[in-house]
């Protein structure tokens, strides 16, 4: 599903508020604008799926913020303009 996702949005950074129903993510919202949280309750089947997906998710998003080379061009254009004098 995250690749999916990455596919779709051109965003080096978003979130999304997911679903599980048995065996298949159900997808509410995907934005730039979020924070990331664990499960509100513990779960039997989900939970050891979900403790993946979010040691996946903070890899991924730990891999792009250090490595500010992999930002798209209009991220790294918007950074070097901000380090600018008078900045943005």
């Amino acid at each position: 599903m995250r690749e999916e996702l990455a596919r779709r949005l051109p965003l080096d950074f978003f979130g999304a508020d997911i679903g599980v129903r048995g065996d298949e993510f159900i997808l509410f919202e995907a934005t730039a604008a979020m924070t990331m949280a664990s499960q509100s309750e513990e779960h039997e089947q989900t939970s050891p799926l979900m403790r993946t997906v979010y040691q996946e998710m903070e890899a991924d998003l730990n891999r792009v913020l250090f490595l500010p080379l992999s930002w798209s061009d209009k991220v790294r254009r918007h950074c070097q303009l901000a380090e600018a004098p008078g900045g943005v």
